[in-house]
């Protein structure tokens, strides 16, 4: 057989059986951007898109974007054609709060699911929970738990991880208690 190289990536490589990782010799872990670099990136793409948006608008959407490029590209483009229908050519943020509540996200970068998740959690007694417990409590994929919403609430350090499962955190608790209480 001739000589090739194999180039593999991940985002669970604990998924991947030790003898198959053991074969790549490098490792690379890519880390999440910084908040200023997602508000460049959002300006830019608002930009191309024919509107402006004021710098702290940026930073509010760019603090609820877990770190992901892909998450801040999202809430522009949505932005965009919520701006379009309300005619709106600059968004400060005010307005971007508005947005965020017309998608009903809160401030944490939470929307239904991750609301659903830390409820879920707190009506259970707040007892570990590993992924098939979650996945029956909330009603949601595993993949939209662990790639999606976990990655919100570990921001936020809403949720912590032990070896029996998954926790809320004190804060994580406040934010449910509040979350279930209306406020």
């Amino acid at each position: 057989m001739p000589k090739f190289t194999l180039i593999g990536a991940t985002t669970d490589p604990g998924k991947m059986l030790q003898p198959l990782r053991d074969r790549f010799l490098e490792k690379f872990e890519l880390v999440n951007y910084e908040d200023n670099e997602l508000a460049s990136i959002g300006f830019k793409a608002s930009l191309k898109m024919g509107y402006k948006i004021g710098q702290d608008a940026l930073d509010l959407l760019a603090s609820i974007s877990c770190g992901t490029p892909r998450l801040m590209n999202g809430y522009i483009l949505s932005l965009n054609y919520w701006r379009q229908y309300k005619g709106i050519q600059f968004i400060d943020k005010p307005l971007a709060k508005q947005f965020l509540q017309w998608r009903d996200i809160d401030l944490f970068g939470c929307g239904n699911n991750e609301r659903r998740y830390v409820t879920s959690l707190y009506k259970n007694g707040n007892q570990p929970a590993g992924i098939t417990k979650l996945v029956k409590l909330t009603g949601l994929p595993t993949c939209d738990i662990e790639h999606m919403v976990e990655k919100i609430l570990m921001r936020n350090e809403m949720i912590v991880f032990s070896n029996r499962g998954r926790q809320l955190s004190e804060f994580g608790i406040l934010y449910a208690e509040e979350v279930l209480s209306g406020k």
